[in-house]
């Protein structure tokens, strides 16, 4: 019996032996870089007739620069004509410390540790070829006062269903900060870098400033291209995989294509190490500067994008990429990229992690307004997190979660409201105790009443907008449907009410 049960006990260990060793070499960073699989069909369905945005790119470290050429096929989808077309220009903001996002006083010091430094898009020409005429140079102007704002006049109406092909030539120059646009300790990064169409609604273009708190960023999905001319040794963490990777004589070049994505985003370092591991159809990458905390962020993409593929629908992308750097905050997301702060570790590390990758079905796949209704993708992208949670470490793990950092919202008192714009917050606290706690508790609130379906509803609301940008009260109608109960009261409850002593 004795020698029985040794058996076993040897077996038992050779088990786990091999599961520790399969483990090692699923995260370790891997030597032969993965190749990314090709486009599901649903994907190409949805990235069918949308507008084409094509870049190609020469990066200039030593000039902290990337010099762009851009040329987009966009075609009216409004039932008004237009004689102007108004582009998204960002990266102008980091120009003086008025509109720099990173002067708030919470962010100012970890973004600038040398001071202030200035970043810019610096356009050098514009030109517009309407349906099949002729290209035109376009004499454009700045219509605000940070350069945000892209005005071209068109030499004639642009007609509803009329395709517009324009290109543009630029020069990005990146600030030495801390930022999702800047360059901080030998990496590079380049988010909302890339001029992109202002939303067009109710017969306006969009036009918000740069808030320094919250992403005051919407746009529709497009398909992307870009052709990223690079020097030797660096690596590029991307929206996209790369496709190809070519050698030249001077350095490499990487070629990407991104299906119905709503930007694109990139972050480069000669220092990355990288992990990689196939999930299911999903190559998930992580670029960092050390390997272990590389290979961690790996295990906890790989869960998160289980459960939420399992709760709300699969993820549409070939590829999610996560990339470590210096930032003043926790991470940001972009299609198919989330930006992790390299100083986080623990459970830290892996809450944001769950945050970030849940952006991928609440603004990536699903848009909202980020500058209005910013509780949309941020509350519905905690909630999930908090649902992931739960997952990975049970019940009571979610209770601890939800009444350390999530109730206490509903106590304290602020000047503004979880559903109030982004010019309302005059803090990240405020902004982060009303639009992401605030807003959570709400969503955990409608999940009581429905008896424990909200994910259920949040599969239906992801099936319904896929790719397209839902507003607050699409959010809320849809709801109504799915229960047949009106939440009215409850939002307003929770998005709308001052909390008083």
């Amino acid at each position: 019996m004795k020698r029985f049960r040794r058996h076993w006990l040897w077996a038992a260990i050779s088990l786990l032996l091999a599961a520790a060793a399969a483990l090692f070499l699923l995260l370790r960073p891997q030597n032969a870089p993965l190749s990314a699989p090709a486009p599901s069909a649903a994907l190409l369905q949805a990235d069918d007739g949308l507008d084409v945005i094509d870049l190609q790119a020469e990066f200039l470290p030593e000039s902290r620069s990337l010099r762009v050429t851009q040329r987009m096929t966009l075609t009216s989808r409004v039932s008004e004509s237009r004689d102007t077309l108004v582009l998204r220009t960002w990266p102008n903001a980091y120009q003086s410390m008025e509109t720099s996002p990173l002067t708030l006083t919470e962010l100012y010091d970890a973004a600038y540790p040398d001071g202030f430094s200035t970043g810019a898009l610096v356009m050098e020409e514009a030109s517009v070829a309407q349906g099949d005429g002729a290209s035109e140079k376009v004499f454009y102007r700045y219509t605000d006062t940070a350069k945000t704002v892209l005005s071209l006049p068109l030499s004639q109406s642009w007609e509803p269903g009329e395709t517009l092909t324009v290109t543009l030539r630029y020069t990005l120059m990146l600030p030495k900060a801390a930022s999702r646009y800047g360059v901080m300790d030998g990496i590079y990064a380049v988010g909302n870098a890339f001029p992109l169409p202002a939303l067009y609604e109710n017969g306006a273009y969009r036009t918000d400033e740069y808030s320094p708190i919250g992403d005051p960023f919407v746009s529709e999905c497009a398909h992307f291209s870009l052709e990223l001319t690079l020097p030797a040794g660096y690596q590029c963490a991307a929206t996209a995989y790369p496709a190809e990777t070519r050698t030249t004589e001077d350095g490499q070049v990487m070629v990407f294509s991104a299906p119905a994505v709503r930007d694109f985003a990139l972050v480069l370092s000669q220092q990355f190490q990288t992990a990689q591991a196939m999930e299911g159809t999903v190559l998930i990458s992580v670029y960092a500067s050390d390997e272990g905390w590389a290979c961690q962020v790996l295990a906890f993409a790989q869960a998160a994008l289980r459960c939420y593929s399992r709760l709300y629908g699969d993820y549409p992308y070939p590829s999610l990429t996560l990339a470590g750097l210096t930032l003043p905050f926790d991470g940001a997301e972009y299609p198919g990229l989330c930006l992790l702060s390299s100083s986080l570790t623990g459970d830290a590390l892996e809450k944001a992690v769950a945050h970030e990758a849940a952006h991928q079905w609440w603004y990536a796949v699903v848009g909202s307004d980020g500058v209005n209704n910013a509780w949309q993708d941020e509350a519905l992208s905690q909630f999930s997190a908090l649902s992931y949670w739960e997952s990975a470490h049970g019940s009571a793990a979610r209770a601890e979660w939800y009444e350390q950092e999530i109730a206490p919202s509903l106590r304290i008192t602020l000047n503004a409201t979880a559903g109030a714009p982004l010019s309302w917050f005059s803090s990240l606290g405020e902004y982060k105790s009303l639009v992401y706690d605030r807003g959570t508790a709400l969503l955990c609130a409608a999940d009581e009443l429905l008896n424990g379906r909200m994910n259920d509803f949040l599969r239906f609301y992801r099936e319904r907008y896929a790719f397209r940008i839902a507003s607050r009260q699409d959010f809320l109608s849809l709801l109504t449907k799915y229960s047949n109960e009106d939440f009215t009261p409850l939002f307003e409850d929770y998005l709308d009410t001052l909390i008083t002593p």
